[in-house]
């Protein structure tokens, strides 16, 4: 927690970095007071920190970066408010999602923020953006409604798997991740009978 204050910037990335990766709640009052350092880098790890640390306290805070003009503080802010739950966050992340002048790794992290949310009224966006011209908005659309736990979703995935364009660029394909999705969605199906 110390070398979150360091003059170093490098230092204050990497001590964000650890706390997230500990776990250790104590660090939430450290990093809270992190998201205003000078550097948008020591920010932005402060948040998927905190994200990380699943302490409610930093929700607020961190809705304030969606409003960032720093695309990498938007996806960090999607990214940790899907990793809290953050509920008061799903409607401006279904705007994200549906908006397509957003770089599409903000509408991925948007999409799969949503389902780990688990608000249903993302459902429609969630199928919606399974036939998005991006590929990894199309995959990150299988993993939001896999965790979503929607049975409803499971024609269009199917559909969606059916559709794939094969693998991207970083060896993943929406064939996959659908299929994973609906093991997800079936698996729930089956603990709740």
């Amino acid at each position: 927690m110390e070398a979150l204050k360091d003059e170093d910037s490098w230092v204050r990335q990497f001590a964000a970095v650890s706390l997230g990766k500990l776990r250790d709640k104590r660090a939430v009052t450290s990093l809270l007071l992190t998201l205003t350092d000078a550097d948008e880098k020591v920010q932005e790890r402060a948040v998927i920190a905190l994200g990380r640390l699943g302490d409610k306290s930093g929700i607020k805070p961190i809705l304030e970066f969606l409003k960032s003009e720093n695309r990498d503080l938007v996806c960090a802010a999607t990214f940790a408010l899907g990793e809290l739950r953050a509920e008061v966050a799903s409607k401006t992340l279904v705007q994200i999602l549906n908006n397509r002048s957003k770089t599409n790794w903000a509408r991925h992290f948007a999409a799969v923020a949503l389902g780990k949310i688990g608000n249903k009224s993302a459902f429609d966006s969630l199928i919606t953006a399974l036939t998005d011209e991006d590929e990894v908005t199309r995959i990150a659309a299988t993993d939001g409604l896999g965790y979503l736990e929607d049975a409803r979703a499971i024609p269009a995935l199917r559909l969606a798997r059916k559709n794939d364009g094969g693998i991207d660029e970083f060896g993943e394909s929406v064939r996959d991740h659908a299929t994973r999705a609906i093991r997800r969605i079936r698996r729930h199906a089956n603990q709740g009978s």
